[in-house]
């Protein structure tokens, strides 16, 4: 039975089990004013961010920065409205480098940006003419994208870090905002100045264990009814 159970598994670990998987996560409050009615100064916010710790420098081998991309990101918001769950299908993970200068100068700090924003619109109070929807990549003219900037050690090293940072300032999503008496539509963002670690969950892991614990009660179902056929 223990040797079935191990060749199952081993067998349904997908090839990028063999990568570094990363699930960091990180709570706090809204800090500033967005102008998003149903996030006021103090709404709780937790961000989770999945990505791989072996993915490749896309400045280069032997850079002084690093910037690694691939991974993705959920925010969760518990508005005056209800729980809102907005996703980044895009990260970019700025090692030892300011994202808006890009990999040729050494910054000493770490920062991760997201892009890709999907989430619900945020119904329009009474000072604007539409709703207040978020905004898929960065936008225009902002020269700081939403992200975290990280606060701690390891800052001037170029590589992936190899834990997750403790605290962090947040910026974003982005939000279009109309107000009346305003053109064209400004920008405003979800912002803590303090956002704190927090545990996270292993991606997959309980759907590993079930897949396999299913795919032994079937072998095991499929044997008992051999065993018991007739046999000619």
């Amino acid at each position: 039975m223990t040797r079935l159970l191990l060749v199952i598994l081993i067998g349904l670990a997908p090839s990028s089990a063999l990568a570094s998987p990363v699930v960091w996560a990180w709570a706090g409050t809204v800090t500033n004013d967005t102008g998003l009615n149903t996030m006021p100064v103090g709404t709780p916010l937790q961000l989770t961010y999945y990505a791989d710790s072996d993915a490749a420098n896309a400045c280069g081998a032997g850079s002084q920065t690093g910037l690694y991309t691939g991974g993705h990101a959920v925010l969760g918001v518990q508005s005056t409205a209800g729980p809102l769950t907005y996703t980044a299908s895009s990260s970019y993970l700025w090692a030892n480098a300011f994202g808006t200068i890009g990999c040729g100068v050494a910054a000493g700090l770490t920062e991760l940006l997201f892009s890709g924003w999907e989430g619900p619109s945020i119904p329009c109070p009474s000072t604007c003419n539409e709703e207040q929807k978020v905004v898929g990549a960065f936008p225009p003219g902002v020269l700081a994208p939403g992200g975290l900037y990280f606060l701690g050690a390891g800052l001037g090293d170029p590589h992936f870090p190899t834990e997750q940072p403790v605290s962090a300032y947040m910026q974003g999503p982005w939000f279009t905002i109309s107000e009346f008496g305003m053109a064209p539509p400004f920008h405003r963002a979800i912002t803590s100045w303090d956002m704190k670690a927090v545990a996270a969950p292993e991606p997959g892991a309980s759907l590993l264990l079930g897949l396999g614990i299913g795919v032994i009660a079937m072998r095991l179902r499929t044997r008992t009814a051999v065993n018991r056929s007739p046999r000619r």
